[in-house]
């Protein structure tokens, strides 16, 4: 989505307009907000939806998923009965996400 609306063609791109600004999606009810060596994209004002990923990893940590099942829980789109127990164990959230990687290898 961002590659598109914002019309280009790697997302490293994203930083000609600006650093650490929180800018709209153009013709979107969606916002981002460059940092680091990423970019969040979310809806407002309550940073609903959307995701935070860095352009450096390939696949998110245990922080970054737990953020986004925050935000998935903000929009609607998850269930907080089935989550919150993740969002108040960091560690917990670690060994769920080795067991599942582990499982995906044997797979």
């Amino acid at each position: 989505m961002l590659k598109e609306r914002l019309e280009i063609n790697a997302m490293s791109e994203i930083f000609r307009f600006g650093r650490a600004v929180e800018q709209e999606v153009p013709g979107t009810e969606w916002r981002y907000k460059t940092h680091g060596i990423g970019v969040s994209i979310h809806k407002p004002p309550n940073q609903s939806g959307g995701i935070d990923f860095d352009f450096d990893k390939p696949d998110p940590d245990a922080w970054r998923l737990r953020e986004f099942a925050k935000r998935q829980v903000t929009e609607g789109a998850l269930a907080q009965v089935v989550y919150e127990r993740v969002f108040d164990d960091l560690n917990r959230l670690r060994q769920l996400l080795s067991e599942a990687s582990e499982h995906r290898k044997g797979a």
